[in-house]
C-alpha cells in the first residue's frame, strides 16, 4: 500500500467542497467530511510509518 499523495487529497478536498457548493448541502457536513477523511489519512500515515521501524 501506498501512502496517497497530498496533492490528490488537496484535490479531493477542492472537488468535494465544489461538490457540496453545486448541491447546496450546510457547510458543516463538508468539515466533518474533511475532518474524518483527515484523522482516517493520518492514522494510515502513522501505521505505515511504524511498519517500516
Amino acid at each position: 500500500m501506498k501512502i496517497i499523495p497530498f496533492s490528490s487529497t488537496t484535490e479531493f478536498q477542492q472537488e468535494s467542497q465544489r461538490a457540496v457548493r453545486n448541491t447546496g448541502f450546510a457547510e458543516s457536513a463538508v468539515w466533518a467530511v474533511f475532518a474524518i477523511s483527515s484523522v482516517i489519512s493520518m492514522l494510515f500515515s502513522l501505521s505505515q510509518i511504524a511498519l517500516h521501524y
